[in-house]
């Protein structure tokens, strides 16, 4: 499925000038994505894919989406997006106005328009949206177990140091004997207990503040998203997470008729982990000069799996490149869902022994001057 050059056309002022004019909109869309709300546009495109379908009139149908809508919010996103439509504009620009969609949504609508296929676009939104809500789901509740043990085991050791270990100390100092190393770092732990966690707070807004610093600049987030992901197991999980997004949204755009190259370009911009976007930059120029697609992804065996390359090279020669990249999105899904099962079975017990351990140092060292002062009395 290789693009030859004769058929393209290379960049021109006019070309440049349009693609800066791209990037102003990407600009203005991840300024606002503080204001996407996931499950709100999920169920919009439900609703009006439903509404469509039956043959109601775009106007009337998002009308009926207002006047159902509960929140003052989303009536307030819902309202900009009639008046838009009312005002003649498409629902693809609508839908860039209101500030309120990702551009993955914006560029599938836009092409729903072009090519006739809007409901099925909306259909195909709807599933992807709930696909993704349901492996998120999936993903935080087995690590929400490992978490609460872990919130509880610090509530836990606080409370002790805070409320149990001045009661020990009261107790040791009427002996007046010399106290265990352990036992006067516990004691002195306790003492200090406020200072401790606002020197923790401290060191954290310290490290919070250098991270945001050092990842302003586009090649520093670069270097910073790349040492993420070569991190053991974690990295590797990481980077899964974003492929799956990334091979479902191809999956969509290949459905919907979308060229490899513009499928590319939006893939390109709608990702957040800087090494993916900058590996389909080169792999969309690759494509543009003729080569493969598999041919240009194996240049990046860091960011794709040879095993996933293959399956799209195989896809390639059948001239069925969506039903491979479709088999490639499963795979990585299953894989995160495994990882996920995985982590949380080693968390798990990790956790258990790391609050057995704390909570037993602290009664050891409680608990050790009495075993001394029974020595001396017998």
């Amino acid at each position: 499925m290789s693009i030859k050059i004769d058929n393209l056309r290379l960049p021109s002022e006019h070309n440049k000038s349009k693609h800066s004019k791209n990037k102003r909109q990407f600009q203005l869309f991840e300024r606002y994505k503080s204001k996407i709300n996931k499950k709100r546009n999920t169920d919009f495109f439900q609703e009006l894919n439903i509404l469509l379908s039956s043959g109601i009139d775009i106007r009337s149908s998002l009308d009926i989406i207002i006047a159902e809508a509960k929140k003052e919010k989303d009536k307030k996103i819902f309202k900009i997006i009639r008046n838009c439509i009312l005002s003649g504009k498409s629902l693809s620009e609508a839908i860039k106005q209101s500030q309120a969609f990702s551009p993955f949504d914006y560029y599938n609508i836009l092409i729903g328009e072009e090519s006739g296929n809007l409901v099925a676009t909306l259909e195909l939104l709807h599933k992807y949206h709930l696909k993704q809500q349901e492996l998120n789901q999936k993903v935080g509740s087995a690590l929400s177990y490992p978490l609460i043990v872990l919130v509880i085991s610090v509530l836990a050791v606080t409370i002790m140091l805070k409320y149990i270990v001045p009661v020990f100390a009261d107790v040791y100092a009427r002996f007046g004997h010399e106290l265990p190393s352990l036992t006067s770092f516990m004691l002195k732990l306790s003492d200090n207990l406020g200072k401790v966690f606002l020197f923790l707070l401290f060191i954290i807004f310290i490290f919070s503040f250098i991270k945001k610093q050092l990842t302003r600049n586009e090649l520093n987030r670069k270097a910073y998203q790349n040492f993420l992901i070569r991190l053991p197991i974690i990295g590797n999980f990481l980077l899964e997470i974003h492929l799956e997004k990334l091979f479902h949204s191809f999956t969509i755009l290949l459905n919907s008729k979308v060229n490899l190259v513009q499928s590319l370009s939006i893939l390109r911009k709608m990702t957040n982990l800087l090494p993916i976007s900058f590996a389909i930059k080169q792999i969309e120029k690759d494509i543009i000069y003729g080569n493969s697609l598999s041919e240009s992804m194996k240049k990046h065996s860091q960011i794709f799996d040879i095993k996933h390359i293959s399956i799209i090279k195989v896809g390639e020669e059948v001239n069925k490149l969506e039903f491979a990249v479709q088999k490639v999105k499963e795979q990585l899904e299953k894989r995160i869902m495994v990882t996920t099962n995985i982590l949380t079975s080693a968390l798990e017990p990790i956790l258990i022994i790391f609050v057995g351990f704390i909570v037993g140092l602290v009664l050891i060292a409680m608990y050790l001057p009495m075993f001394k002062l029974s020595g001396t009395f017998f």
